[in-house]
């Protein structure tokens, strides 16, 4: 009774409320200071910040020749604006401290500060165009990404051989410490862990379908994005509205981003998404796309 009528009180006097955040997330500074000011909840994007190093570093980096390419399955739609800001986000950066999340593990895991992708490795001919769990209907594209940027941005990514559910790698929910944020997450992971699990995502003889990259707040698009794989033609047709598309046949096109033509193709859902890319000159007899 007491606390609402000071409520009331504060009301009425004109008081002003912030709302909660809603993910369980501070942005720091160099050497992992939190950033003090809060940032305006009603204005995109919302900056990240710095992550977190690894907790131990590595004796070895990990397999990059093995690896044919990186994917990421989106609807048309949110492809051909991602083609027109030539980079995909994190849930985060979209949505700030105050917006929508799907799963509370994103929330307080760390997984909204990620951009998501699979990793195919160069003897998966048996991975489908489709692609595999989280993106991967016949409503939505694969972009086709070449995974030379992983080695650019060598300290800002981490990565598991299973659906970690919106936890990042390295972390669990069970034994997070009361202070601990998203933040805290990301620094979770070894380094060595992290070169292990890639290495062995793209090296192993069967499909690992559920492994997964969390790449830190964003993925810059041009020079990184190779192709464009659709499973329908109204997809297809949608990708060919973007500024910059040329159709060359009822099943090609291209899309220009900078300097580079990007390759755009309907394929049959269940093909071989290695063949297909080797057939459209987007990966080499290798299989790697570059």
């Amino acid at each position: 009774m007491r606390k609402t009528l000071v409520l009331c009180l504060l009301f009425c006097m004109g008081a002003t409320f912030l709302p909660a955040k809603v993910i369980k997330f501070t942005p720091r500074q160099l050497k992992g200071k939190k950033i003090v000011t809060a940032p305006d909840p009603t204005t995109a994007p919302f900056s990240q910040g710095i992550l977190p190093p690894f907790t131990t570093s590595a004796q070895s980096s990990f397999s990059l020749n093995t690896t044919a390419c990186l994917v990421h399955g989106l609807a048309a739609s949110y492809a051909k604006m991602a083609i027109e800001a030539k980079f995909v986000n994190s849930a985060y950066y979209r949505e700030g401290p105050e917006g929508s999340y799907s799963r509370d593990a994103d929330k307080r895991g760390g997984g909204a500060l990620a951009v998501y992708t699979r990793a195919v490795g160069t003897r998966h001919n048996e991975w489908r165009v489709m692609g595999y769990g989280v993106g991967s209907s016949d409503s939505k594209v694969q972009l086709i990404l070449s995974p030379a940027f992983l080695l650019e941005r060598y300290g800002e990514w981490r990565a598991s051989g299973i659906d970690c559910m919106g936890v990042v790698p390295g972390a669990s929910l069970r034994t997070t410490k009361k202070e601990e944020d998203c933040w805290d997450m990301w620094g979770k992971q070894t380094e060595a862990s992290r070169n292990k699990t890639f290495t062995d995502t793209v090296t192993a003889s069967r499909l690992i379908e559920n492994n997964e990259q969390l790449i830190w707040e964003k993925v810059d698009l041009e020079g990184t994005l190779k192709a464009i794989v659709c499973m329908t033609p109204a997809s297809f047709n949608e990708l060919m509205t973007t500024t910059g598309a040329t159709k060359t046949t009822a099943t090609r096109g291209t899309i220009q981003m900078g300097t580079q033509q990007i390759e755009v193709t309907i394929a049959d859902k269940s093909a071989s998404l290695l063949k297909t890319l080797r057939d459209i000159g987007v990966a080499n007899a290798q299989s790697q796309v570059r």
